[in-house]
């Protein structure tokens, strides 16, 4: 009988080892697939900043451009969301 115990707490003990390996794997598969899913994010968010930094010069471009056919082309400066001269 104590044989048999002395047994089951060698598996259990050998068996912990390969649990808490696999624990870990899956938490290395995780944390590695939040990082990609967090640089995806990134990207994405930062084409769509593109895109809309895009059209809003196309629009300035083309009020520019009506103003010019219009006779009314005035000099005008500002400041973009960056603090970025734009004339």
């Amino acid at each position: 009988m104590y044989r048999s115990i002395i047994m089951l707490a060698v598996a259990i003990h050998l068996a912990a080892p390969a649990q808490a390996q696999g624990t870990q794997d899956e938490r290395d598969r995780a944390r590695d697939q939040a990082r990609e899913q967090e640089r995806a994010d990134r990207e994405r968010i930062s084409r769509e900043r593109e895109a809309e930094r895009a059209r809003v010069r196309a629009d300035r471009d083309r009020q520019r451009r009506e103003r010019e056919a219009a006779g009314q082309l005035d000099t005008v400066v500002s400041f973009d969301a960056r603090g970025e001269l734009s004339v």
